[in-house]
């Protein structure tokens, strides 16, 4: 199981529950900041705003992170 969210100051762009037998890959997802937002990366330290797990094998939970921008 695949599970993402978004932080304040943007949103998923893609599947955010995905149910992924073992072994298989999930779908491409993608975070993306509202006007005045950028990404600065999700919960699990990956730094790319697209993602897509391949060769799942366990739950996976991922919150993308927003700052404002000044």
């Amino acid at each position: 199981m695949l599970i993402y969210s978004a932080k304040e100051g943007g949103y998923i762009d893609g599947e955010t529950t995905q149910k992924v037998e073992s072994g298989k890959d999930g779908l491409t997802v993608v975070a993306v900041p509202y006007d005045g937002y950028e990404f600065v990366k999700w919960s699990d330290g990956v730094t790319t705003a697209e993602r897509c797990e391949t060769n799942i094998i366990s739950y996976l939970g991922a919150s993308a992170i927003f700052e404002k921008i000044v």
